[in-house]
């Protein structure tokens, strides 16, 4: 979910599916998102040279994503580099829907490695691999981890309470102001 730029880290995601497929032949991977014309011949290439045409469907740029997640068993976001919250954890999470993330930037204050989600090293295809087995393996478990990651939304992550904390704080700074300049 999101642009297909580079530090999106899809070429990792497809290394990973190639190995995968021996173990999950039924596997989809639905890409959502766009680029420009520069990131979809990459993507389109990539696709086409590990041999995923039968096991990617590029969905583009949709305004229905909460319903896609919603009928994903988990939401992979393979980033590399520069994820500066985890909007996407946070999307996976508020749907109930299990997250496996690159442990990149914020990402890790959003996802609780082994609680709320599952974090892996950036670009590790081998880890990325194990995680998504583990999930396809571990029904039970990955809906605990979706549940779990469903209350940390809840308590953490709701616009109200972000609005909230964010309109404290800059009460906060404006008195602080207000005391230096009196």
């Amino acid at each position: 979910i999101g642009t297909f730029e580079m530090r999106r880290g899809h070429f990792i995601l497809f290394k990973a599916l190639k190995k995968i497929i021996k173990d999950i032949p039924n596997i989809k991977l639905l890409l959502v998102g766009t680029g420009n014309d520069d990131e979809k011949f990459r993507i389109n290439k990539l696709i086409r040279k590990y041999e995923l045409d039968s096991y990617i469907n590029i969905l583009g740029h949709r305004s229905d994503v909460a319903d896609i997640i919603n009928v994903s068993s988990l939401v992979v976001n393979p980033v590399i580099a520069f994820e500066s919250f985890g909007l996407v954890a946070l999307e996976s999470m508020s749907l109930n829907t299990t997250i496996l993330s690159s442990n990149v930037g914020g990402v890790s204050e959003v996802i609780t490695h082994g609680e709320t989600g599952l974090l892996c090293k950036a670009g590790a295809v081998d880890d990325l691999v194990k995680n998504i087995l583990f999930i396809k393996n571990n029904q039970e478990r990955s809906k605990e981890l979706s549940n779990l990651g469903l209350k940390r939304y809840h308590k953490y992550f709701t616009a109200s309470r972000m609005a909230k904390e964010y309109f404290a704080l800059l009460k906060k700074n404006i008195n602080n102001i207000n005391d230096h300049v009196q």
